[in-house]
């Protein structure tokens, strides 16, 4: 990637509650993002789409800009704590945000990298779920531990249940097993699978229904140096065609 990490110090800082501007030789760094570590969508070792993009809109930037990856719900808590400019993966929604405990009045957004829907899939044997009344009484797997978590139970019929997992890999493999009748997940992770795992066929659902969509972005606390970013981020990605599933 040609993202500009100092991984290991300004985690260590991170961790003890330091600002990452007391790096040493840091004086430079204009703009710190925490990074969601999502594996085959956004990760340092096994990346994915907004590797890409993110890559497009850092190369671009004549400022630096540190991109510090970390699990999804620190990556949360330190920008959170404003010991980071910005986040990434987030969303569009001051709702959301506000239903989270940030002051959501405080934040800007860039345009969406991406329109990602929370889908419901079945093995391919098995009908397609058209309708939140047809999930009352099953029970799916998910991951729950993420933002889709939040956004599942605010959505999805209150009487199915969800078996919380931590990969995709271990959702489908329960699904394969029938140990659930579906799996509930943001259809750019499940895309993500079905390709690593050459599973193209053997599982859908339904183009018209969806649990949840949402606007994948930058997030960012409303500063002049963030604001500047996602102004140059904005033009990069009105140069890319919007992509959805």
């Amino acid at each position: 990637m040609v993202l500009k990490f100092n991984h290991l110090i300004s985690s260590l800082l991170l961790t003890i509650g330091l600002p990452t501007s007391a790096l040493a030789g840091d004086e430079d760094v204009e703009l710190v993002i925490a990074g969601t570590d999502v594996p085959y969508v956004f990760h340092n070792q096994q990346s994915g789409l907004y590797n890409e993009i993110m890559d497009q809109i850092v190369e671009a930037y004549p400022g630096n800009v540190d991109v510090q990856m970390m699990p999804m719900r620190r990556a949360v808590g330190v920008f959170q704590k404003e010991q980071s400019d910005c986040v990434f993966i987030g969303n569009d929604s001051r709702e959301f945000h506000a239903d989270l405990g940030f002051p959501a009045e405080r934040l800007i957004f860039s345009k969406p990298f991406y329109v990602n829907k929370i889908k419901v899939y079945t093995a391919i044997s098995n009908p397609q779920i058209s309708s939140g009344a047809e999930l009352v009484g099953s029970v799916a797997a998910a991951d729950l531990g993420t933002m889709q978590g939040h956004l599942v139970h605010q959505n999805a019929p209150k009487d199915m249940e969800l078996l919380p997992v931590e990969t995709m890999d271990r959702a489908f493999k329960l699904l394969e097993r029938g140990r659930v009748s579906s799996v509930v997940a943001f259809s750019l992770d499940a895309e993500a699978y079905f390709s690593r795992a050459d599973a193209q066929g053997h599982f859908h659902a339904s183009p018209d229904y969806s649990i949840a969509t949402t606007n994948e972005s930058l997030v960012c606390w409303n500063n002049a140096r963030a604001i500047e970013f996602i102004a140059h981020a904005d033009r990069v990605l009105e140069k890319r065609a919007s992509i959805e599933y």
